[in-house]
């Protein structure tokens, strides 16, 4: 079996390698490349890739470390462990940890194998992003005739419903999940967009291979017969699908910050509040990563990692240009096309006012 070695480019921010040693079996579930297709080239970038990640059978490199927790090994810049949640296994090696380059040597079971890449590839790439003031945000990014805007907030509050609805409406998109922001500019960061039934807008069901749908009705089935305990998303590679709709950059104009509630509510927001909430999104979407975080900081409680949550946002201030104004959006469950409406006109206001009005529509 021939095994891929995959090349990978964030703009000019970050590169990247995967040796992709997967076995077959393993492949049903793990498409180690899939979530960075968008980002691929067919060479690599000149230098040192600041990631390579090699996913296969290893065996722990020998050295003195410290035992955090019984389970986590940490020496200087360096962390490996076994871990697991419920059915999923997988064992990790990081050289490079705290400040790179970072070299990252993954195994997993099976079932392990799906999580390599949101809990562990993913969260390394976007805290070596922020080490250079590129910081990801987590949420939706979009692009309409006055600049960008950031829908943040956590997973499941509507972000990703609103941001395919003004699809419709003419937008273009720069992340379904996490958008970069850097030197006052918002950036691409084009995972696979995540397709429920309930989020996506019809000009893209339309566009959805007939594989798809029937595998959009089969997670949609399982998902009720199961209470929404079972919620798994259909990707779509929105550059393969829509590309009309892709955008890579645009300048920051406004970042909306998302809860939900019983009507919708549009409030000004502090810049400070606006920023802290940025960094409680971000911090509750590491998941395992987080753990090894903090497990980390604290064997090394003056290193980077230790400092990361601390100065992030410090780096988002320096990121996000200070005329940029912060809004507390609360919407409710059901995303009605007078709510997508009324957030489309405070997109596109021209000039930011800081007595803003308080906007707010009933529930339909």
């Amino acid at each position: 079996m021939k095994f891929p070695t995959y090349h990978i480019a964030i703009h000019d921010l970050l590169s990247m390698r995967i040796d992709d040693r997967v076995g077959w079996t393993d492949r049903i579930l793990m498409r180690p490349m899939r979530g960075y297709q968008h980002h691929a080239h067919s060479s690599p970038a000149p230098g040192v890739p600041d990631v390579y990640v090699r996913i296969g059978p290893f065996a722990w490199t020998p050295r003195k470390d410290r035992l955090v927790d019984r389970r986590f090994h940490v020496a200087d810049n360096y962390f490996a462990c076994q871990d697991q949640s419920k059915l999923l296994s997988w064992q990790a090696e990081i050289e490079g940890f705290s400040c790179g380059p970072t070299y990252m040597r993954l195994q997993a079971n099976t079932l392990g194998s799906a999580a390599l890449g949101s809990r562990l590839i993913d969260c390394m790439v976007r805290y070596r992003l922020a080490q250079r003031d590129a910081v990801p945000i987590h949420g939706c990014g979009i692009v309409g005739r006055s600049g960008a805007c950031l829908l943040s907030g956590r997973s499941g509050v509507g972000k990703s419903t609103l941001a395919m609805q003004l699809l419709s409406r003419g937008y273009q998109l720069l992340g379904d999940n996490w958008v970069i922001v850097h030197d006052g500019w918002a950036k691409g960061f084009h995972l696979p967009l995540n397709i429920h039934a309930y989020n996506v807008a019809p000009i893209v069901r339309a566009r959805l291979t007939r594989g798809m749908r029937w595998t959009l009705r089969a997670w949609t089935l399982a998902r009720q017969l199961s209470g929404g305990f079972l919620k798994k998303a259909v990707p779509l590679v929105l550059r393969d699908f829509f590309p009309e709709a892709v955008a890579e950059r645009g300048p920051l104009e406004k970042v909306l910050t998302f809860s939900q509630g019983e009507q919708l509510s549009i409030r000004p927001m502090p810049r400070a509040v606006g920023l802290s909430r940025l960094v409680a999104n971000d911090m509750t979407d590491r998941e395992a990563f987080h753990r090894y975080q903090w497990a980390y900081a604290a064997a090394y409680p003056e290193s980077p990692v230790a400092k990361h949550w601390l100065t992030l946002a410090d780096r988002l201030d320096r990121a996000i240009p200070s005329h940029v104004p912060f809004y507390n959006v609360i919407v409710p469950r059901h995303i009605t096309p007078e709510i997508v409406g009324a957030i489309e006109e405070l997109i596109e206001q021209p000039c930011p006012s800081p007595a803003v009005a308080i906007t707010t529509y009933t529930a339909a």
